[in-house]
Parts: C-alpha cells; sequence; structure tokens
C-alpha cells in the first residue's frame, strides 16, 4: 500500500518538471480536495497513513492530464476565484487573477446603490456575477456571442444565488443597446491571431479561442481612417 507522503512526493516529482515545485504541490492539493475534500492542515494529519489504490488511480488519471496540458480547473469543472467557487468548462475562460483586481477597483470606486451594470463578453459571468455580490443593490447585465458560454454563466448564478440578466449578443456587430448604464466592462478578446506562438500551449489547446484572439479584420477595422 502507498502512504499518502509517498503519493504526495511522486505526484509533484511528476507534476515539478512542467509546473514547477510550488504548483506542483498546489495541484496535489487540488486534486485531494476534489477527490477527497481534504484541506492543506487534514493532508498533512494523514501523511503517514495509507490510501487506496482507488485514490491512487484518481490521483495518477488527474496527473496524466495535467501532464497532457489539460488546465486543472476544466479537470475538476470549477475554480475558486474571488471569494467563491464558479463553475468552469473549455467554453469558457479560465477567471485570472488580474480580472479579480478589476472588480476590485469597480467596487471600491462606486459605492452607490441600485446602479446598472453591463458585462461585455461575460464568458464564465464571473466579472458579472463578482459585481452582482459585491455592489449594493446592483442591477447587472451581461452578454456573451457563445451560447456555451452563457449556458456556464447562468449556471454560476443559479449556484450562487444572484440576479444577472444574460443575453447572447456580439460585440462587434452590437445594435443600440437601449438601456443605459452606470458601469460597462470587459474582459474581451485581447490577443492578436499573429501572436499564438507566444500563448502557453495548455492555454493554445485547452481554452476557447474565440474568447481569446481578437479577429484580424477587427484590428484592421479599428485602424481605417
Amino acid at each position: 500500500m502507498t502512504t499518502l507522503r509517498q503519493l504526495y512526493d511522486s505526484t509533484c516529482k511528476k507534476l515539478a518538471p512542467i509546473y514547477g515545485d510550488r504548483e506542483a504541490r498546489w495541484l496535489f492539493r487540488t486534486i485531494m480536495e476534489h477527490i477527497k475534500g481534504w484541506n492543506q492542515v487534514e493532508l498533512a494529519l494523514r501523511a503517514d497513513k495509507e490510501v487506496s489504490d482507488f485514490i491512487v488511480g484518481r490521483v495518477d488519471d488527474a496527473t496524466d492530464r495535467l501532464l497532457e496540458g489539460e488546465p486543472v480547473q476544466y479537470i475538476y469543472g470549477d475554480t475558486y476565484w474571488h471569494g467563491m467557487t464558479l463553475k468552469v468548462n473549455p467554453a469558457v475562460l479560465i477567471p485570472r487573477p488580474e480580472t479579480e483586481e478589476l472588480v476590485d477597483i469597480i467596487v471600491k470606486d462606486n459605492t452607490k446603490s441600485d446602479l446598472k451594470v453591463l458585462d461585455v463578453c461575460t464568458g464564465s459571468g464571473c466579472i458579472a456575477v463578482a459585481l452582482a455580490r459585491s455592489l449594493d443593490f446592483p442591477e447587472v447585465s451581461g452578454f456573451d456571442i457563445s451560447d456555451d458560454a452563457l449556458a456556464v454563466a447562468r449556471e454560476n448564478t443559479s449556484a450562487l444565488k444572484v440576479d444577472v440578466n444574460f443575453f447572447k449578443a456580439d460585440a462587434l456587430n452590437l445594435s443600440k443597446v437601449e438601456n443605459e448604464f452606470d458601469i460597462i466592462v470587459s474582459n474581451p478578446p485581447y490577443v492578436l491571431e499573429s501572436e499564438k506562438a507566444g500563448i502557453d500551449k495548455n492555454v493554445l489547446d485547452h481554452e476557447p479561442h474565440v474568447a481569446l484572439f481578437v479577429p484580424m479584420m477587427t484590428v484592421l477595422n479599428s485602424i481605417k481612417p
């Protein structure tokens, strides 16, 4: 039988060459939290306990997927972001820490109640949901071009019990918006197609290109005289 410590050591040894020692340790903790619900303290207390072959197999399966570059957030279908657990899948980008900072700036600078907020290119709905939770009685809307992304966003509002009006629209071909908004926020596609070579392989292979890359014609149209 294998102890938890041995499983930890062997898993981190496999992952460290790709992810580095620190992230390898975090990935192991994340795997075990999803498999057994154990936090870091519980893992330490159980370090010398034996784990079943079933658990070893599940850890090995997740490790193999990580070695192929699949993000752990997609393996388990969720991510912890801005104090909440969000559902994610390959239809949406994984929310980044920098976007947490964007939300915090908006909340800090907007202390009035009943603000009307629009989230453009909402994806997982992370920004819209965070603002709905953090602002004082806001009226939040968000749109995306992807039906699959909107499905994820609606799952998140349902799971986190917040009210956001999501609808389908294309930010590049948007008809006149009837409502007025106090805040318009967006984390749109921002990488040029020509910059694909510089993108990490795990991002390029697994995250949605429609949410990452700006179509070249959009760039050309933006610089027309």
